[in-house]
């Protein structure tokens, strides 16, 4: 499997907290290079207190079309022990939703994603 450059990610927290090293990686469903775009990754936190801000753990990485996986390291410098899944978006350059994916969350286990085609 062709991997793509790995990315490094912080995500700023809402407190001081000793940061947490997420290791990652992103992959196209049927084994396909992922299209070219922007991905963004961030966390679902049913325990956020500020629902008007749903992407404050959230990161974005490229793709260019290459690459059948990216992998990624995210250092996240608050508390994700609430967190119970990761999800993934894929958009082309204009904005339009190209794949979505999403896994569950288990701290100090790999995320891995994979994005499935979007139908409209």
């Amino acid at each position: 499997m062709t991997l793509g450059v790995m990315a490094l990610a912080t995500i700023p927290g809402r407190g001081a907290t000793q940061p947490t090293v997420i290791p990652g990686s992103v992959a196209f469903e049927g084994g396909m290079n992922i299209p070219e775009g922007e991905i963004e990754i961030y966390f679902d936190d049913p325990s956020s207190s500020d629902p008007a801000d749903p992407d404050a753990l959230s990161t974005r990485l490229r793709s260019d079309g290459n690459a059948k996986a990216i992998e990624f390291l995210l250092t996240v410098d608050t508390d994700v022990s609430g967190v119970r899944e990761i999800i993934a978006r894929l958009e082309r350059n204009d904005g339009w939703l190209i794949a979505r994916g999403s896994t569950v969350f288990e701290l100090g286990a790999p995320v891995r994603i994979m994005l499935h085609t979007v139908m409209y």
